[in-house]
């Protein structure tokens, strides 16, 4: 048994990290498609999504490592002589194909992975490894960089298989020599020729193609990001007795045991707040929240739906309190109001005040269920019954 490589032949061990590529190809592909059209209305169809979206991820991984593996093991090896003497154009054109289908074997599975890395979401990775990539932040706008280089590069991974396969029928079929037959099994006496291209011009031509359409996806995310940015402030005070400078409103809940955070950025409102030591009323908050302004990484539209909050029929959501001063803290009573389900709340606020300048934080738990929020996703383990809310924001007495 020939393991290495030799000028006429490919050893088993590159004929072998050729067809379990071959075959982790065929699964993982067809399951990344067939786990994207699958629907999640209810509690067990998001856990079916998120089922093969989480071995399609794991695969995706273990055929990264196998490619690395490879590509180190046929720099080490002999290149086979052709088999039939072909002209240097399609010689030239094969060379292209094969560095594009080494480049694609590292940057598909790497772009999903750092896509899964930088996105809150569901459908971990079956592996031991963590969820998350050294140097790559949790952040939507990373995620959706990485999703878009990540689809893009599928199809052009496709169409050079699709290439290569055509090549290897048309050397089978057409001109009837041994170069497909080689790959499968040791064939003695295969007849080579020397004559090959050098193989820097189209490892360069590759690269190029690769890098145009890695540059194009990249400016197009970066544009449509500029795009959305808004230039106007995202927390308005309009009325009362503080002025807003600065504020965040957040959300988090467990989806699959991972915590997914997620802020609002367009609330506004008014403060009126008057700082006593005895116990009684201090003041009034009212707060009005555009849910559409909802930044939940990968899982935004779904939330955003009609099974969740129901942006389209219900795109605001109010709070409304009275600020207490008990024996030694205040508190905020009052009521939150989402999809037009209002429930009582009362927690502790987090004050500190120097200089007429308030310093404000504040965190409550709900169960989304009393609000009418996913009502087909029973399964607490499946998308979390508990939302936390939690926001700070910093004050100027006007």
């Amino acid at each position: 048994m020939q393991f290495r490589n030799t000028s006429r032949n490919y050893g088993v061990v590159s004929r072998s990290f050729h067809w379990f590529l071959v075959v982790l190809i065929l699964v993982v592909i067809p399951l990344g498609f067939f786990a994207n059209l699958l629907p999640f209305n209810t509690d067990d169809q998001l856990a079916s999504k998120a089922f093969y979206f989480s071995w399609h991820k794991t695969i995706g991984i273990i055929a990264l490592f196998f490619a690395l593996i490879r590509i180190v093991w046929t720099i080490t090896q002999k290149k086979p002589v052709p088999v039939k003497e072909n002209s240097k154009l399609e010689q030239y054109l094969a060379s292209i194909i094969h560095f594009l289908l080494y480049i694609s074997l590292i940057s598909v599975p790497l772009t999903g992975w750092a896509y899964h890395a930088a996105s809150e979401g569901y459908a971990p990775v079956l592996l031991p490894l963590g969820q998350e990539l050294p140097f790559i932040p949790n952040n939507e706008a990373i995620a959706i960089l990485f999703a878009n280089l990540h689809n893009v590069l599928i199809w052009l991974f496709l169409l050079s298989t699709g290439l290569h396969i055509t090549g290897a029928l048309k050397h089978h079929v057409w001109d009837k020599d041994y170069t497909l037959k080689r790959m499968l099994i040791h064939v003695e006496g295969v007849n080579g020729h020397t004559t090959q291209i050098e193989k820097f011009v189209p490892g360069i031509t590759a690269l190029i193609i690769w890098s145009i359409v890695v540059a194009i996806v990249t400016l197009n995310s970066l544009t449509a990001e500029v795009n959305s940015i808004e230039t106007s402030p995202k927390t308005e005070i309009t009325s009362g007795n503080w002025a807003v400078q600065q504020g965040k409103l957040e959300i988090s809940v467990n989806q699959f045991g991972i915590p997914i955070t997620g802020v609002f950025e367009n609330w506004s409102g008014t403060i009126q707040f008057e700082p006593r030591e005895l116990a009684g009323e201090a003041g009034m908050v009212d707060i009005t929240i555009d849910i559409n302004s909802l930044d939940l990484g990968s899982v935004t539209e779904n939330a955003l739906g009609k099974d969740f909050l129901n942006s389209q029929e219900f795109p605001t959501s109010n709070f409304s309190a009275i600020i207490r001063r008990t024996s030694n803290h205040y508190v905020a009573e009052g009521t939150l109001t989402i999809r037009n389900d209002f429930k009582p709340v009362n927690f502790p606020l987090d004050l500190q005040i120097i200089d007429n300048v308030a310093n404000v934080k504040g965190k409550l738990k709900v169960d989304r269920l009393d609000f009418k929020i996913g009502e087909n996703y029973l399964d607490n383990s499946t998308v979390g019954l508990e939302v936390q809310i939690e926001f700070s924001l910093i004050a100027h007495k006007s």
